[in-house]
């Protein structure tokens, strides 16, 4: 990153489970946040367009490398002002919206400083409420059941967001696994158990539709779209 982007390169930051404590090897991302000085020139994409696929080859664990490339000046509360380049999967991405309230806040309170000064110095404060907000917009978007390991995602998600509306911060899959596990309704109980399952790994068999039924019913219960 230095080398990319020099003296614009302003602080990198982990964050997500693994700055909460709950990363899963082979299965959580490394949720980053690459703060600059300005907005990526097409120099810099063009190099960070070449970077992300090349770091993939040398080291396949990057490819759980998540983030935002995010000008200083685009940060607020509830994200950013305007789209901002970012990567997963090792590939950049066309500019988007892709931080909230929840990822700001996380970032902010628990963020490790890999580059930069302490995020509590360069990031914006969020209220509880903001973060309410936030995973409110999120948990009405239509998740993807396209596949059982998708809906295993989806499933922690929900029992995620449910617990940082009731608590106003936000929290990793694991966290939520528990809450979820000691609020909500046993007869979802079974379904998040095997969700887990998946996520570290446990194979899957397309063909059994379990998690995906038990998601629209979840959802369906909650007043949401499927």
């Amino acid at each position: 990153m230095r080398r990319i982007l020099g003296v614009d390169l302003v602080a990198i930051y982990l964050g997500g489970s693994y700055a909460l404590g709950d990363f899963v090897p082979g299965a959580s991302d490394y949720d980053l946040l690459v703060v600059t000085a300005r907005d990526l020139t097409d120099d810099d994409v063009a190099r960070l367009r070449a970077y992300h696929p090349d770091l993939a080859k040398r080291d396949p664990e990057s490819l759980q490398l998540e983030g935002d490339y995010t000008p200083r000046d685009a940060l607020v509360s509830a994200g950013t002002t305007r789209p901002v380049w970012w990567f997963r999967e090792g590939s950049l991405r066309e500019p988007d919206f892709m931080l909230s309230a929840d990822n700001i806040m996380n970032m902010r309170d628990v963020g490790i400083a890999l580059v930069g000064p302490s995020p509590r110095e360069l990031l914006p404060d969020v209220t509880e409420d903001d973060v309410r907000a936030a995973v409110r917009e999120m948990l009405v978007e239509t998740p993807d059941a396209s596949t059982e390991r998708a809906a295993a995602g989806e499933l922690l998600a929900v029992a995620r967001s449910l617990a940082a509306i009731e608590t106003g911060r936000p929290t990793s899959n694991a966290a939520g696994l528990r809450w979820a596990l000691a609020s909500v309704d046993p007869r979802w109980h079974e379904a998040l158990r095997r969700a887990a399952e998946v996520q570290r790994g446990a194979p899957v068999d397309e063909s059994d539709d379990r998690l995906r039924r038990v998601l629209s019913e979840w959802r369906a219960s909650l007043g949401l779209r499927s």
